[in-house]
């Protein structure tokens, strides 16, 4: 039996409007929501000064399967980007223990440079240490589809000085990953 990590995108427009993103692909936008065309929402770039997308909230939940015995432990988030030079564009990632409603102003929470967060220097959602399980045992116990560790709070700043264009044909990719250790019992 096995346990499977689901990525949820937690966003406020509506009480709390959580969507299962465990195609990894979720928007930074102008507007507090799950929503992922593409074609709605984009950031401007500004005449002067910052703009800013609504803070993205993200939490891990463990799936576990019928008879799961497994424990998960030392969950972390990191990227990786062809990005060699961003000029005026910023990712910031940052966590949570506590949900709170996304804003579109600079965040408080998401104040590390994200594509500094590689596999060398990951966010550690969990202590390395902590394991999690669905029965009783030597690991905290959460329920199927629970969640896990803290809330990932990532946000995207744009300067006057940015180039037009979509992030990926401008700068390059960028790829979130989330990485986990799995014990068998």
């Amino acid at each position: 039996m096995s346990a499977t990590i689901r990525i949820y995108d937690y966003a406020a427009n509506v009480g709390v409007d959580i969507t299962d993103v465990d195609s990894i692909v979720f928007r930074t936008t102008n507007a507090d929501s799950t929503n992922q065309d593409l074609s709605v929402g984009s950031l401007i770039i500004p005449l002067s000064g910052t703009a800013y997308s609504y803070e993205k909230v993200l939490r891990m939940h463990v799936d576990w399967s019928v008879g799961a015995t497994e424990k998960v432990s030392n969950l972390q988030a990191f990227c990786l980007s062809s990005a060699a030079d961003t000029t005026g564009v910023g990712f910031s990632v940052g966590t949570a223990e506590e949900w709170a409603a996304p804003i579109a102003t600079d965040s408080q929470k998401a104040t590390l440079n994200f594509l500094a967060k590689d596999t060398r220097d990951p966010i550690l959602l969990t202590p390395a240490d902590q394991k999690y399980g669905l029965g009783a045992g030597d690991h905290i116990q959460i329920a199927d589809l629970g969640a896990i560790g803290d809330f990932i709070v990532l946000q995207m700043d744009v300067l006057s000085t940015a180039t037009v264009g979509d992030f990926q044909n401008t700068y390059g990719f960028l790829r979130f990953y989330i990485r986990y250790d799995i014990e068998e019992n």
